[in-house]
């Protein structure tokens, strides 16, 4: 009876909501603006959420079935290298609280379902993507045009039936037979490790703790590698299990399950590990502690995505400048905010400024600095940084930067430890005490577009507004590839371009023998369109192609010399079949302006069309043939 209750109210304690998307067109992949983002929101005390996709293929007759690749991540847009482009140099990402999945869905109309247990709260964001194109350009209408679209169903499962407790309080709890409980406690920031602790546990007339304890931050306890469990001892009263690096300012959640057939008592409590809550960045911690800083401030610029973290001083904005001194980790504490800052890069500079010595002596100073998502880098006495970015900082290598693509929304934590140390004669490290030796640490921390608000120079930054997602990326130069288009394997050599460059508009040189031809036999207006033509055409050509700078000359802006050139083109072969046709003079006139005022419409509409060509061409031939 009570096994059938408990399923009863657990079928009663969990709720569903659906989300199906409208079909979105994907498109082979040439660069990160090429992929077509989504996102999707997914509340606290979610059980499982399902993405279901299905691809569909316009012309499933005339174009293949390629698939489309399907990239999921948390936080922020997943940063995919499908070409094997290079991360930017000292990049970092994240991976460790990542859930992310790639799904290959083949666009026939078949879905493809995936499920993920106990998914991370917060906004998901997913890209899509078709392998890359073969480069070829065919004339249009004249080709079927291939068109993939992709959308997805997105399922819900939340749970309701959730108890709220409080650490370093004692709660004495009954667990029924064989059942499960779920408790949550709210862990604050500055807290860099907690231990659950049962005590006095019994079930029936015997004592011992047959109970699985399972505990996880942000999210209920799962398969995920960040569920920390524990299976207690049946014949021990007690039972601890350590999160050794938490989710400092998150709900955790902690799952004890029941493995006897008799009703557990057990008195429960949470036991935090805090940092000291300092109350400005110029203090210091006690020794052998670590110290958080305030959460600091934030600055935000005109341009999207360009925000400055610091501490405002009045009417003034400041970096955080860390005294730090042997036995103190200071803590640096910041927010990404999703869908404000997390649409860029966001770069971390540490500079190690004065060094303060009371005696001369000829200690050197090294600073350990760790930089991480979620859990403070701080174990007991020293810096944790299994997980995040460490750096190292001396006197000869004072300065360290990190750039962080598309960085995932929550709390982000820097931490920075001072030692000392003496190089013996055969250049061996010596750790010594520091004694009065105290150092001064800058810390620099900006969101900016792209990387740094730029693309190094080989390439140009530019906002997407994708759906209901706004991001920024590079659109590199030909060639150059990557977040920050600093990846160059790919770019042609100087030679090549050069020979591009050349053979395309010099190529042009050869309408001087049919304008000289046409003059000398006085048809001017021929000669004229001829020599238009040989004009932008070589215009246009010097400014296309998607050379490098170095090799790219643009007279004037590419939209006016690419309809020059196509209305110069499409004008050259009807002023050709005209004079080929020879019509009454009184109607040459009349046809040679009717060409180009009928063909204007068309290089506004489509100047890419095949038919641009065909028509005159066609009309042209007819008129010959009629005068023959």
């Amino acid at each position: 009876m009570n096994m059938i209750l408990y399923l009863f109210l657990s079928i009663i304690s969990i709720s569903s909501a659906d989300e199906l998307s409208d079909f979105t067109v994907v498109y082979p992949y040439r660069d990160f603006s090429s992929a077509s983002p989504d996102q999707h929101f997914v509340p606290e005390n979610t059980r499982s959420a399902t993405w279901s996709f299905q691809a569909e293929n316009s012309y499933p007759h005339s174009c293949s079935s390629p698939n489309v690749t399907i990239v999921l991540q948390h936080g922020s847009l997943p940063l995919i290298t499908p070409l094997g482009e290079k991360q930017p140099k000292n990049a970092f990402l994240d991976q460790r609280w990542n859930i992310g999945a790639t799904f290959i869905v083949p666009t026939n109309n078949i879905s493809l379902v995936s499920k993920l247990i106990s998914p991370k709260p917060g906004m998901w964001y997913s890209v899509a993507y078709l392998p890359e194109g073969d480069g070829k350009i065919l004339p249009a209408d004249l080709f079927v045009k291939c068109v993939y679209r992709i959308r997805n169903w997105f399922h819900l499962e939340t749970g309701h039936d959730i108890e709220e407790v409080s650490p370093n309080k004692i709660y004495h709890i009954s667990l029924q037979n064989l059942a499960k409980k779920i408790l949550r406690f709210l862990v604050p920031l500055q807290t860099y490790r907690f231990q659950v602790l049962l005590q006095d546990c019994y079930h029936g007339n015997q004592t011992g703790c047959p109970i699985t304890m399972e505990t996880r931050g942000h999210a209920l306890p799962g398969p995920s590698n960040s569920t920390v469990k524990a299976q207690c001892d049946p014949d021990n009263t007690s039972c601890v299990v350590t999160m050794e690096t938490p989710s400092a300012g998150a709900w955790h959640y902690l799952q004890l399950q029941s493995h006897s057939d008799n009703t557990n008592n057990l008195s429960l409590q949470i036991i935090l590990q805090d940092c000291v809550a300092m109350t400005s960045y110029q203090s210091g911690p006690q020794l052998g502690q670590c110290g958080l800083i305030p959460m600091l401030d934030k600055f935000t610029f005109n341009p999207k995505f360009h925000n400055k973290f610091g501490y405002i001083n009045g009417s003034r904005f400041e970096d955080v400048l860390l005294q730090m001194m042997e036995g103190f980790t200071q803590v640096v504490p910041f927010r990404i905010v999703d869908a404000v800052d997390n649409g860029g890069s966001l770069i971390v500079n540490v500079q190690m400024q004065d060094i303060v010595a009371v005696e001369n002596n000829d200690l050197q100073v090294k600073l350990n600095v760790c930089f991480q998502k979620e859990a403070i880098p701080f174990g007991g006495n020293q810096s944790l940084c299994t997980d995040g970015y460490r750096g190292i900082l001396n006197s000869s290598q004072g300065h360290m930067k990190v750039i962080v693509p598309y960085p995932q929304s929550g709390y982000w934590f820097i931490s920075v430890q001072m030692q000392c140390y003496r190089l013996d004669q055969n250049s061996t490290v010596d750790v010594q005490p520091c004694g009065q030796l105290s150092a001064a640490v800058d810390v620099s921390i900006v969101t900016d577009a792209c990387s740094e608000g730029g693309c190094s120079k080989h390439g140009r930054c530019i906002n997407y507004l994708n759906g209901h997602v706004l991001y920024t990326t590079c659109k590199c130069d030909d060639g150059w590839r990557g977040f920050d288009c600093t990846d160059g394997t790919a770019v042609e050599a100087d030679g090549h371009q050069l020979q591009e460059l050349l053979l395309l508009t010099l190529s042009n040189l050869i309408f001087i023998p049919a304008i000289v031809l046409a003059a000398y036999r006085r048809y001017y207006v021929e000669a004229l369109v001829y020599a238009y033509n040989m004009v932008f055409s070589g215009l246009y050509h010097a400014c296309d192609g998607g050379r490098r700078e170095d090799f790219t000359y643009c007279a004037m802006p590419i939209n006016i010399v690419s309809h020059a050139d196509f209305l110069a083109s499409a004008t050259s072969i009807w002023i050709t079949l005209v004079a080929m046709a020879r019509p009454p003079l009184q109607w040459k006139g009349f046809l040679q302006m009717c060409g180009p005022l009928g063909l204007l419409i068309g290089v506004m509409y489509r100047r890419t069309s095949a038919f641009l060509f065909l028509v005159p061409a066609g009309v042209g031939l007819t008129l010959i043939l009629v005068s023959w």
